[in-house]
């Protein structure tokens, strides 16, 4: 079966990190947030992934590099941004199979895809888009239902009303016939506004809603980048590939190499080659990239540190996302 990741974004909410680095390339637990959309296809056993690239691309291939032997990855690169509908006809010539699925390069939803599928397929839907039970629903834009699941309105676009169910998770299934409804003259569309709401207006009863309790995080804004990590953190029954490689000692994820002269607190995971110095005190709810230096007499609690981060000695860190040349101080 083929997939689809969408990774052409600006990632602007999360400036100024996403002056350095595309969203999708951004850790999570210590993975590129892409390597979280390429194993929820993986996992439903989707090999053939067309990842749709513009911004920062060789970020985005770097990314992916280990996970190229196990599925076969393409690259489909937008030279001007084509939105998410233009970005998925673009693709076409990857996105064979019947059906395909499109999801977030960006986001965490810890769902099984073959459920879905089972669902879509059976169903004989044009679309069906993962829906989660959320209470940021009207913030992101609510998605209602009748009562068979065909979706009526999207963030009040259509004015048809229904079952308000949650917010969209940012995955879809997509028949091929989709292609047959999109626009013709228009290069740069969106396929919820510009495919599906015009679909629904139509009358169609064919863009269902696949209605999930599971855990999604948007990661958008640096306060919710913070909350998505430590969520992965907090949780490594539901994300074990976050933890693979890591020694256990009572919720301080320790890769083998790391150098501990301080005390760390759990929930923490101490990368690669990172190192804390004595008479400092790391954790809870803190994560540390690859070949972090903690000095002597620094106490740093519920933040993330990406790969290379030096914090000066003898300071408090506290709701902290931190890169060798900056870092956001994330307020309550």
């Amino acid at each position: 079966m083929d997939g689809m990741v969408l990774a052409a974004g600006y990632g602007n909410r999360l400036r100024p990190l996403t002056e350095i680095w595309p969203k999708p390339s951004l850790p999570a637990a210590n993975q590129p947030l892409i390597y979280w959309a390429v194993q929820r296809l993986q996992t439903a056993g989707i090999d053939r992934i067309v990842v749709n690239i513009h911004y920062r691309p060789e970020f985005i291939k770097e990314s992916l590099e280990h996970l190229i032997q196990s599925s076969k990855i393409s690259f489909s690169f937008e030279e001007n941004i084509l939105g998410t509908g233009g970005g998925i006809l673009k693709a076409k010539e990857f996105l064979k199979s019947e059906p395909f699925v499109v999801t977030n390069g960006d986001t965490l939803l810890n769902i099984d895809l073959k459920d879905v599928i089972d669902w879509h397929i059976k169903t004989d839907a044009i679309a069906t888009m993962v829906v989660v039970q959320d209470n940021r629903a009207k913030q992101f834009g609510e998605v209602f239902t009748d009562p068979f699941s065909t979706i009526t309105d999207i963030a009040g676009l259509t004015g048809y009303g229904g079952k308000p169910m949650g917010l969209f998770a940012g995955t879809h299934i997509l028949s091929k016939k989709i292609f047959d409804l999109m626009p013709e003259k228009s290069e740069k569309f969106c396929i919820i506004r510009d495919v599906y709401i015009p679909i629904i207006k139509s009358g169609s009863r064919n863009i269902k809603a696949f209605i999930s309790n599971s855990h999604f995080e948007d990661l958008g804004s640096p306060s919710d980048y913070l909350k998505g990590n430590l969520h992965i953190l907090s949780n490594p029954l539901s994300w074990p590939a976050a933890f693979a490689g890591y020694r256990n000692e009572g919720q301080v994820w320790l890769w083998p190499d790391a150098t501990i002269k301080g005390k760390v607190i759990g929930p923490a995971m101490i990368g690669p080659a990172c190192i804390i110095e004595k008479e400092s005190i790391v954790g809870p709810n803190v994560i540390l990239g690859a070949e972090c230096n903690i000095e002597a007499g620094t106490i740093l609690d519920r933040s993330v540190l990406l790969p290379k981060t030096h914090l000066n000695p003898g300071l408090h860190y506290q709701n902290v996302i931190a890169w060798p040349h900056g870092k956001i101080h994330i307020q309550n």
